[in-house]
């Protein structure tokens, strides 16, 4: 029995060569225990190898069911898209629009009435004085800079009325009978270009607006100013004649002439609010300035510069 397992394992040996090539590789000469086991391991292989086949086929055909599925449904269930929505603009004949019918107004025009100038009154600096408590000739605002008392028509009780004493260039708030002058209440302007002084009163300040001191301004607390100019007068006329060539012809009859306390003749507008001097080539023009206000607060104080204006030098 031995010999006859024998012959049948060296007829399967022989038959290695003509096997497929998975038997190749046993070597003839290893023993015959180490064969058989070799033989058998490479037989178990085939098998696993022959098992797993049907396995790798069956996973293609899965996927490739798969992949056919999903195919089939995206040609299949693809959502339809939308319908395009095509706009057409149907034009209509456009009808003219009605215009409608203007109506003009009514005008009434009112009868022409005549212009009369003498029925305008000029403003005069007269009628524009501010407040006057105690009726003295003076403002409020002129008693607060002379330190007057705005509540009594003497302040200093020497029978004379503060307003009164001012105007004749005396001290309103002295004991006695005192020139202005050494009150300490004024002070004294000199234009030496132009050869003259006046007083003005003390919380003002003067400037010339001009380099040659043509123009000087007084400024006061209250935005009002009083401007002295000095304007040629190159013919030399009298002060009435060159006033008069400077105005209208109808208004030549309301000429008003004064003289000052210094003894000088001027000539005052009709408004009041400009006093005219002259002398040689020159005339000198004191204006009194309010802007645009209602009221003068100092048409006292600009009095006190005109009567206490004077020529200085030799003429």
């Amino acid at each position: 029995m031995a010999e006859e397992k024998e012959k049948k394992i060296t007829a399967d040996y022989d038959k290695v060569y003509v096997m497929p090539e998975e038997y190749h590789g046993i070597n003839p000469d290893q023993p015959k225990e180490i064969i058989r086991e070799k033989i058998v391991t490479k037989t178990k292989v085939i098998r696993k190898k022959s098992r797993a086949l049907p396995m790798v086929v069956i996973v293609f055909l899965i996927l490739t069911v798969a992949l056919l599925s999903y195919i089939g449904y995206l040609i299949y269930f693809k959502p339809a898209p939308e319908p395009e929505v095509i706009v057409k603009v149907i034009e209509t004949e456009k009808k003219p629009e009605e215009i409608p019918e203007v109506v003009e107004p009514k005008i009434e025009i009112e009868p022409e009435i005549e212009f009369d100038p003498a029925t305008i009154k000029p403003t005069k600096l007269s009628d524009m004085i501010d407040v006057d408590g105690d009726n003295d000739g003076l403002t409020d605002a002129e008693e607060f800079l002379l330190e007057t008392d705005y509540q009594r028509p003497d302040s200093d009780s020497d029978s004379f009325v503060d307003g009164v004493e001012l105007g004749n260039l005396y001290n309103p708030s002295g004991i006695d009978p005192a020139k202005l002058e050494f009150s300490g209440l004024v002070f004294t302007y000199v234009n030496p270009t132009f050869d003259y002084d006046l007083f003005y009163p003390k919380g003002w300040f003067a400037r010339s607006l001009k380099p040659d001191n043509s123009e000087i301004i007084f400024s006061s607390p209250l935005t009002e100013n009083i401007n002295v100019l000095v304007l040629e007068n190159s013919l030399n006329l009298s002060l009435i004649e060159w006033y008069t060539s400077q105005i209208d012809i109808e208004k030549q009859d309301e000429v008003v002439e004064f003289e000052n306390k210094s003894g000088l003749k001027g000539v005052r507008s009709p408004d009041e609010f400009t006093v005219y001097f002259a002398r040689g080539e020159y005339v000198y023009v004191i204006d009194y300035d309010i802007g645009l206000k209602e009221k003068a607060s100092y048409p006292h104080l600009f009095e006190l510069l005109v009567q206490s204006f004077v020529f200085t030098g030799q003429e």
